[in-house]
Formats: C-alpha cells, structure tokens, sequence
C-alpha cells in the first residue's frame, strides 16, 4: 500500500500576523525615530543637549553593533541601551552634543541621525536618517559707557577725541554698530564691524571745542548705541553722558612764588617669606 502526502494544513493554521511597521517581512533591516530632548531650547554656548532617538530592529534577523552615525562634528560617541537587537526589538539611543557660539547666532542646532546595526551575514544596514532641530533663545542687547581721552580742556580750537566703549551684553553677535551722537561739530564715528558676545569694542570720534564751550566752561555730550543680532530687530542703549570741564588757570599771586609740594611716600607693608635653618 502505498503512503500519500498529508494534505496541506492550510485549514487548521491561523494566518500569520499582519506585518507591522517594526518589523519587515523578510532580511535584516533597522528603523529610527526621534524622540523630544530633555533640553527644548539653549540660550547660549557650553549647554550639552541629548538627541535621544528610538531605534529598532525592523527586519528578521539579529543585528549587532547598533549604533548611530551623526551629522553633527561635535557628536563625538553615542550611547545606546542595548547593542543587540533581535528582530522586533527596540532600544533607547542617546547622543550628546555641546552646543557652540556658532549655533546661537544660526539660531538654533540640528541633528541628522541616521542607525546602523550589522545582520549576522552581509553588510551592515543603515536607517533613513531623522532630523531633529533645537533653537536657540536670541536675547540680543547692548550696553554704551562714553568717555575720552582728555580730562579737561583748555582753549577753543582744541581737539577732543571722544571714546564709545561697546559692550554685547547679549548671547548673539552684533553687526551694524552704530553710535549715534547729535552733537554738532562731531566727527564721523568709527566702530568695528562686528562684535561678538561678552565682548567689548570701542568706537571714535574727534571733536574741536569752539568759543561756546569755553564760555559754558564745559562740554556735555550724550549718545547712544544700536546693533543688529542675526535675526529680529535692531537693539538699542540706553544713553551715556560725558561732561569734559574747562580747565581751571592756576593764579599766583605777584611777588610770590609757587608752593612747593613736597613728594609724600605710602609705605605698604609687604609679607616676606622667611626660611629658618637649624645650622
């Protein structure tokens, strides 16, 4: 008698699962998708931010070695939970990253990552790459303390070279600094083009005092500073004031001569160190 083939058991099995979107149908394959960092924004240099990501292992076979490759220069290593994914299986991704001045005046810092993991045979396989982006929180401002060369001045006709100390007191660069001082008979003011934050730049401007600043026996003069960040409106001082007096003559009374001031010596005690020996 002779043996016939059992029939197929096509009846009794449950139809297989439909596939998801984790896992392929057939070979190795791996997926990535970003998850939200803990830090949302920077508002300056120095701030380490994670991109975090979710990475799984899309295909039906085992990868090793998962990691992520990283756009970013300043990614440096990335850490993930598991190295070894089985088919289906997730893991918890993390890469750190320093923010730097360049990404506060860009505005903000972003990240392609793409996952790579390799199958137990063949090359190893990459994910499509996702983006994340972290802005940055412009506070643009600027600071103005106006001074000069001179203390005093004596005559009319006498050039005055006024000094505007610029300081960024902001987190973005600064470009277009201009100072603007109404003050008639003042000269063209020069600044620096640029001026980065925590920095501080001076600009110039020559003046002549006149007839009528000798009769008001001073000079009063009040400016401002504006600057323009990498994005939103230009920024602005508040005012600064410099008061150059006139110079006061020195009267000598006829027939007497000038006091002589005796040259007075402050002693600062300075501690000395001392070795003592025993010989």
């Amino acid at each position: 008698m002779g043996v016939s083939a059992p029939p197929p058991a096509a009846s009794s099995a449950q139809p297989a699962p439909a596939a998801g979107p984790a896992v392929a149908a057939a070979g190795p394959g791996i997926g990535i998708a970003a998850l939200p960092p803990p830090e949302q924004s920077f508002a300056s240099a120095g701030i380490i931010i994670h991109f975090q990501y979710a990475v799984t292992n899309t295909g039906d076979q085992t990868l090793t070695g998962v990691t992520l490759r990283n756009s970013l220069a300043g990614i440096t290593f990335a850490f993930c939970e598991m190295r070894t994914l089985a088919p289906g299986a997730s893991t918890d991704c993390v890469a750190p990253y320093t923010t730097t001045q360049a990404d506060v005046t860009a505005g903000g810092v972003t990240n392609v990552a793409t996952a790579v993991g390799t199958p137990p045979a063949g090359p190893a396989v990459l994910s499509l790459p996702v983006s994340v982006t972290v802005p940055a929180l412009a506070a643009p401002a600027v600071a103005l303390i106006k001074g000069t060369l001179q203390e005093r001045f004596t005559r009319a006709g006498q050039s005055i070279r006024y000094l505007y100390g610029v300081f960024n007191t902001g987190n973005a660069t600064l470009t277009d600094i201009t100072v603007h001082d109404p003050h008639p008979g003042l000269g063209p003011v020069r600044c620096a083009e640029s001026l980065a934050p925590g920095r501080l730049g001076f600009c110039f401007a020559d003046y002549t005092t006149t007839q009528a600043d000798v009769a008001a026996g001073k000079i009063t003069d009040t400016a401002k500073v504006t600057a323009t960040p990498p994005t939103g409106p230009a920024v602005s001082s508040l005012p600064s004031t410099a008061t150059i007096p006139l110079a006061s003559p020195l009267l000598v009374p006829p027939n007497q001569r000038p006091r002589q001031v005796r040259p007075r010596f402050v002693f600062i005690p300075v501690p000395i160190p001392v070795t003592w020996s025993d010989r």
